[in-house]
């Protein structure tokens, strides 16, 4: 069976003297393990187009309006076909796109990794030695009393038992001054003296004198008109009238 992979592609301007004037389009990729590169030549001013496969040129003509570049081409059992499709040619192989290809590949890369399952190994236990005990060689030198450790006794807490108790009674109230008992304060009555004392001589009564009101007379004398207090600072003469007992004017009487 036979296997394609598509490896790079690149887009370089190599015109001589002016290098976008000349475009060239390069596709390479492993059929069968072998690589083969594919370069495609485009001229702006003059249209050439060349096509070489593995630097052998397979194609020349020139490119006019209106017609897209096609060219066709067979390798070791596969049909290789370069298509135009606006500004954009597309590589074929077997009908399969070369970017379909290669973008494949590299996904097909960014989702492997290197990681390797480290070995189990297994370790045996190390056996703990023991720690080294030294001894003191001045220890026998000196006779200082060696404090002996006593064994600990652990005796089992048994509840205690209770004393039979009284309650005291409280101590009678007045038994002792000042305790238990509130006592007010000796109070004395001051003495104070006045200079003059009112009650002693009390004032008089006062005999009751009888009033008599004098009765209100039938005909009230007429006062002139400047002694009238409320008719002063009148500009027109509202003069009261003689037949009316009142004192003063109090406007005219619609009603009769």
């Amino acid at each position: 069976m036979s296997k394609i992979k598509a490896v790079s592609f690149s887009e370089n301007k190599v015109g001589k003297r002016i290098k976008a004037s000349k475009k060239k389009l390069s596709w390479s990729l492993l059929i069968d393990e072998q690589e083969v590169k594919i370069d495609l030549y485009l001229s702006k001013i003059s249209r050439k187009v060349k096509v070489a496969v593995n630097t052998e040129i397979l194609h020349t003509g020139k490119q006019t309006k209106g017609t897209m570049f096609q060219f066709t081409h067979e390798f070791k059992g596969h049909q290789i076909n370069l298509i135009q499709q606006g500004k954009i040619y597309d590589l074929r192989i077997d009908s399969v796109s070369f970017d379909f290809m290669l973008m494949q590949d590299k996904t097909k890369n960014e989702f492997t990794y290197d990681f390797k399952v480290p070995e189990v190994q297994i370790v045996e236990p190390v056996a703990i030695e023991p720690k080294k005990v030294t001894t003191n060689p001045f220890e026998d030198l000196f006779d200082e009393p060696k404090e002996e450790i006593k064994e600990q006794v652990y005796v089992e807490n048994q509840p205690k038992k209770l004393k039979p108790f009284t309650i005291k009674p409280p101590p009678q109230q007045g038994q002792v001054r000042g305790v238990g008992v509130f006592q007010a304060p000796d109070i004395q009555p001051v003495k104070t003296q006045l200079a003059g004392d009112l009650f002693d001589n009390p004032s008089k009564p006062v005999s009751q004198q009888v009033r008599t009101v004098s009765p209100v007379p039938v005909s009230m004398p007429s006062f002139p008109q400047a002694d009238n207090p409320f008719m002063t600072g009148n500009p027109f003469s509202n003069s009261p009238k003689t037949q009316q007992p009142n004192y003063y004017h109090t406007g005219y009487n619609y009603y009769k």
